[in-house]
């Protein structure tokens, strides 16, 4: 029912019947689209559990935040929580990681495989042209550390495999 939980679905192939927020999914994310029959449980800290159950669901995927605060949904299908904060990981491993559970879960292993073969390759390429173009100076009037950040980014940016 989260945001990172419907586009990792969409990515898959898999339409949720219903998500926590619809307009927000649209507004934030919007890619991959979500149909237009997609039913909106309301807010992502508060959804209609009411209206969920009736709808039948035979899986739920919610995020690992929500997961506490939802224990009824246990009563009305299996549910699968997927960790949405990348804590120490590097946040494109995490999300690779959530998408292959997600795919496990949901029977389309094959799928999240090509996402992430195919994501591993764009990475690769944008590295490499990258790499090739030379880096003008950098000029900046900030903070030391600020622009030890900035070069952290850079360089986490040109080392990704």
């Amino acid at each position: 029912m989260d945001l990172l939980v419907t586009e990792l679905l969409l990515t898959l192939g898999i339409s949720p019947m219903a998500i926590a927020n619809v307009p927000l999914y649209r507004r934030l994310v919007a890619e991959p689209p979500l149909s237009t029959d997609t039913v909106d449980l309301g807010p992502l800290q508060e959804p209609n559990v009411e209206y969920l159950q009736l709808l039948r669901p035979d899986l739920i995927v919610m995020a690992d935040w929500q997961a506490n605060g939802l224990e009824r949904l246990r009563q009305i299908a299996a549910t699968e929580t997927i960790a949405t904060f990348a804590g120490k990981t590097p946040a494109l491993r995490h999300m690779q990681e959530q998408l292959r559970i997600l795919g496990t879960v949901t029977g389309k292993v094959a799928e999240a495989d090509k996402w992430i073969a195919r994501c591993d390759a764009e990475l690769a390429e944008a590295k490499a042209t990258l790499s090739a173009l030379p880096l003008p100076p950098l000029i900046y009037a900030g903070s030391i550390r600020t622009l030890a950040m900035r070069q952290s980014l850079v360089e986490t940016a040109l080392s990704v495999t």
